[in-house]
């Protein structure tokens, strides 16, 4: 048993090990994670949640009602997203004269596009559902800075003027260095639903009641075993207990509890 505990507890600090590294190499203090939330995933994320918001001074917690495969949920419901680059060595201002040559910009926009219709189509989707955009990249004295755009063609000299304008409010040469077109097929989205808060005693998920191992000193405590799917909106677990669910288990240490929120979402407090 203690055998086992030291290698979760190894878990939880290696874990919180790998966040402060994280934070430190952003800048973002101990004292400045008030400002953040954390979100809880993965099978093995509810198992750990109390051990990181007790370590970690995160101002909000949360972990979904679909935690475990909360990555894969993500992945299915983004939108369709390729990108399609071209290096190119183009000024579309120098010496005070603007691109003129709208022809040789359209067709290298058209090979693009023609590439991710073809991927469209190959993915199952209509190209029809296709939405474009453009992001340039700037060259010479504008290297690293980016534009996207809607208009994914040149017509005109105002065409030109606009890019220009939003790469540099300055006067004097605008190059560019590549070209991406964007293409977005849009996924059905979910839609949250908002439930009414009933009564914080989570009694109608209460099952059983079981030795759990606590930790060493403390040996084995006859804990509460509460139903992940029969926890309601508003119900709150306190520790220490145990929340079993058919793809994850939240474990709820003394001076800590588990609550249900409007959106069915699991907050852990102190």
């Amino acid at each position: 048993e203690e055998a086992a505990w030291r290698i979760r507890e190894e878990m939880g600090i290696s874990t919180i090990r790998e966040i402060r590294h994280f934070t430190d190499s952003h800048g973002i203090s101990a004292e400045d994670l008030s400002d953040f939330a954390l979100v809880v995933y993965g099978g093995a994320g509810p198992t750990h949640y109390a051990d990181l918001i007790k370590e970690l001074g995160f101002g909000h917690s949360i972990a979904t009602p679909i935690a475990s495969v909360f990555s894969a949920f993500g992945a299915s419901t983004t939108d369709l997203l390729h990108n399609y680059s071209k290096f190119v060595s183009m000024d579309l201002l120098k010496d005070g004269r603007y691109f003129s040559d709208y022809e040789s910009f359209n067709a290298i926009i058209s090979d693009l596009k023609e590439t991710a219709i073809r991927d469209i189509k190959g993915e199952g989707f209509s190209p029809d559902n296709g939405q474009f955009s453009l992001e340039l990249r700037g060259g010479g004295r504008l290297e690293g800075k980016r534009i996207v755009v809607d208009k994914i063609s040149m017509e005109n000299e105002a065409d030109v003027r606009n890019l220009c304008s939003k790469f540099s409010e300055k006067d004097g040469p605008v190059s560019i260095s590549a070209i991406t077109l964007n293409a977005r097929v849009q996924m059905p989205h979910v839609t949250t639903k908002i439930s009414k808060l009933g009564g914080e005693k989570p009694d109608k998920a209460l099952k059983t009641s079981r030795p759990v191992f606590w930790a060493p000193d403390l040996g084995y405590q006859d804990t509460p075993i509460y139903e992940l799917d029969l926890l309601e909106p508003g119900n709150i677990v306190r520790g220490s207990a145990v929340v079993e669910g058919k793809d994850t288990t939240y474990v709820i240490p003394d001076g800590m509890s588990l609550q249900v929120d409007k959106y069915s979402n699991f907050v852990m407090k102190r």
